[in-house]
């Protein structure tokens, strides 16, 4: 709910990011399913404060249910089923919800991967999809927002870490 929402946002310091009002943003989600409840924290704080958020991330049965809440509860959501690490995905996400907002203001780079198993153990597939999800994708999905904001000289871009960087 809202207030559940507002709460964990409060607890977590999330509160102050988001004055939203009309603005229209994306987020990114996780890979892995523990990071959804922080995406759909941060999704559900930034429709809650008035903007229109478009989810992007691999699931689309996984987004339109996020995108559902969000509407079930007044907000504005746009489920945008694409793979980060497809560069074409991510712009053909970006070209659609700019089509149908005609604008983004801000970016929550919030997709990421991670492996808790030691540098002896990690293979060097894990350790490149987490580069390219971590890295490469979040370089992609900037270079595809900023020049709108630029262009207007306004806009946001939050990318967000993992605690398993510390």
């Amino acid at each position: 709910s809202p207030s559940e929402i507002g709460q964990w946002c409060e607890d977590n310091g999330v509160d102050a990011w988001f004055r939203m009002g009309g603005d229209l943003a994306v987020a990114s989600a996780p890979a892995h399913e523990g990071g959804w409840d922080a995406m759909l924290a941060i999704a559900e704080r930034l429709a809650v404060d008035g903007a229109h958020v478009g989810l992007v991330a691999r699931s689309a049965d996984a987004l339109e249910e996020v995108a559902g809440r969000i509407r079930a509860h007044g907000g504005g959501a746009t489920a945008l089923a694409a793979d980060v690490t497809d560069p074409e995905a991510s712009r053909a996400a970006v070209r659609r919800f700019v089509g149908l907002q005609g604008r983004v203001d801000v970016l929550v780079n919030n997709a990421g991967v991670a492996y808790t198993v030691g540098i002896e153990n990690e293979t060097l597939e894990q350790f490149e999809l987490a580069l390219e999800v971590n890295t490469t994708a979040v370089w992609h999905l900037v270079k595809l927002i900023a020049p709108h904001m630029v262009e207007r000289g306004d806009g946001s871009i939050v990318n967000v870490a993992s605690m398993l960087g510390h």
